[in-house]
C-alpha cells in the first residue's frame, strides 16, 4: 500500500484533534486546573504528533495485513495495541512531569488508554475507507 505523506499529515491532524480534546477534558477533571490541563494537552499534542507521524510511516513499510489498498481488521488491531502502549508510556510521563503525582499520571494514562483505544480503532477504520492519496 502506498500512502503519500500529505495523507499521513491530514490523518495525523485529525487524530491529534480528537485526542487533544479528550486530553484537555481528562486532565481538567483530574487536576481541576485549566492551565495544568492545557499544559499537559499541549505537550502531548507536540510530542505525540511527531510520534504518530513516524508510527504511520513505519507501518506503511509493513505489508502484513494489507490486501491491495485495504487494511485488514487484524492489522488495525495490532497497530492500535502498539500505538496504545506507546501512548500509555508518554501520557504517564508527561502528566507526571507536570503534576509530580504518580496517581494522577497513572489515572490520566489509563483513562486515555480506554477512551482513545476505541477512538483509534474507529479512526483507523474510517481512514481505511478514504482513498484520497492512497494507492
Amino acid at each position: 500500500m502506498i500512502e503519500l505523506p500529505s495523507r499521513t499529515l491530514v490523518k495525523t491532524i485529525t487524530w491529534r484533534t480528537y485526542t487533544t480534546i479528550v486530553g484537555v477534558i481528562t486532565a481538567y477533571l483530574l487536576t481541576k486546573s485549566f492551565s495544568l490541563a492545557s499544559a499537559i494537552a499541549l505537550s502531548q499534542l507536540i510530542i505525540n504528533t511527531i510520534i504518530y507521524a513516524v508510527h504511520e510511516r513505519v507501518w506503511l513499510r509493513v505489508q502484513w495485513g494489507v490486501q491491495e489498498t485495504f487494511e485488514l481488521h487484524r492489522r488495525t488491531i495490532v497497530k492500535t495495541v502498539g500505538w496504545r502502549v506507546i501512548m500509555l508510556i508518554t501520557a504517564t510521563g508527561i502528566t507526571y512531569f507536570f503534576t509530580g503525582n504518580l496517581t494522577t499520571a497513572g489515572s490520566f494514562a489509563l483513562i486515555q488508554l480506554v477512551v482513545n483505544t476505541g477512538l483509534n480503532i474507529i479512526h483507523e477504520r474510517i481512514w481505511n475507507r478514504v482513498q484520497w492519496k492512497k494507492s
